[in-house]
Parts: C-alpha cells; structure tokens; sequence
C-alpha cells in the first residue's frame, strides 16, 4: 500500500515513511498537483496527504485532482495541511471528504501525521514502533532514537529504557523506586534517576524548568503526559 504527498516543501515530510510503518518506496512525493495528476502511480494510493500552506483558492487543477482521486473512492483518505483557509475552501474540501487541518504552529505537523496514520488504521499495520511523545517528538522504538523535528537522537541503553517504561506507561505514575527496581537496581541513587530523566527531556524539547511532557508528581514518582 502506497501513501500519496503533495507539498512544494518536502522536507517536512522526509521521515514520514517511519511514522506510516512503510518503505520509502511505498511513499510517493509530489511538488504541484499537476505532476500528481500525470503520475500513473498516484492514482493507485490509499492515503493523500496534501500540504497547501495558504489555501485561498481552489483552481481548476486541484478541483480535477479531487474529483478524480479522492471523490471517486470512499477507500481513499485525504487530509489536507493548511496555516490558512477561507470557510467556503474549507467546505468545499470537505464535501469531497476531505479532512482539513490547521497546521500553526510548525510543530502540529507531526501531531497530525501520526493522528492520520491512526486512521489509516483499516488499510496499514497500526504502527507500535513509533511513540507520539510530544507535539515534536517521536520515539523510535526499534530504532533506538528520538525523531524531533525529523532530526534524530540516539538513545543509550538506560535512557531507551527509561523513555521505554514511560511511554509503555502513560499517564501513570511510576515511583522512583520502581524506576531504580526496573532499570538500575534497589541500591542506585536516587539522584541517578532525576538525572536520566533532565537528559531525556533535553532530547524531547521538553522544559526542564516547567516540563509539560516528562511530569514529576512530587513525593509519588513521574509521568509520561498523555497528549
């Protein structure tokens, strides 16, 4: 199964692939909708993901390509990435079945993706190898990374188990006896805990003085916040 993108700015969309558990080659980009038009392999996709930064007017062009790609079969899913659009644009996208969202700022990007990825869920593997962490961050379970921004973090063996007994757990707090117990042991200092924990949120742009992703519930243990 085969995912179609449209963006002038594809960079935003390099590691896409791993968040839809696919081949780079199952994924295929375009710059402008004409040239997704002419592409025979575009027309045999199950996903569309269309990037249209300001989306003021729906010329001909794309008023064809809806019509003929998505219009035509109820299988196929379409979102569209907007910073801008007028209600009428919005409408007309949307009774082509489109789903339509905001993506301001930047970093809603990639909350989107894995949001359509989960509803792509009937037609592709659900994804188990890629966490959502945060509204930047992705945890690369096989890999062994964080993918921030598209950009990647290695993770040591007792960092990845950590952020691995986290996200397995979220929303639920895991005291910091039962950290040290899981990963180090019954004698390790406390301190080493909050230390892997400050490297973690370094790694997933999260706050170290006002952290909103890695939560500390004082006196109980912490938390991997459900977004």
């Amino acid at each position: 199964m085969k995912i179609l993108i449209v963006s002038k700015n594809l960079e935003n969309f390099r590691y896409v692939h791993r968040i839809f558990n696919l081949k780079k080659e199952e994924v295929i980009y375009e710059r402008d909708i004409r040239k997704a038009k002419r592409d025979k392999k575009s027309k045999y996709v199950k996903g569309i993901i269309l990037d249209l930064p300001k989306c003021k007017d729906i010329d001909m062009d794309l008023d064809i390509f809806l019509k003929e790609f998505i219009h035509r079969s109820h299988q196929t899913k379409t979102i569209v990435l907007t910073q801008e659009v007028s209600t009428n644009n919005r409408l007309k996208l949307m009774s082509y079945g489109c789903e339509v969202c905001i993506t301001n700022p930047a970093s809603e990007y990639l909350r989107i993706l894995v949001n359509f990825s989960e509803t792509l869920g009937m037609l592709y593997k659900k994804n188990k190898d890629h966490i959502l962490i945060n509204a930047e961050s992705i945890f690369d379970v096989k890999g062994w990374n964080i993918i921030r921004n598209g950009k990647y973090y290695p993770l040591p063996k007792k960092e990845y188990e950590l952020l691995y007994l986290l996200a397995s757990n979220k929303g639920k707090i895991i005291t910091t006896d039962e950290i040290l117990k899981s990963i180090w042991d019954e004698i390790t200092d406390k301190e080493r805990v909050r230390h892997y924990i400050k490297k973690l949120r370094r790694k997933i742009g999260d706050n170290g003085t006002n952290p909103t992703t890695i939560i500390n519930s004082p006196g109980a243990g912490y938390y991997l916040k459900k977004m």
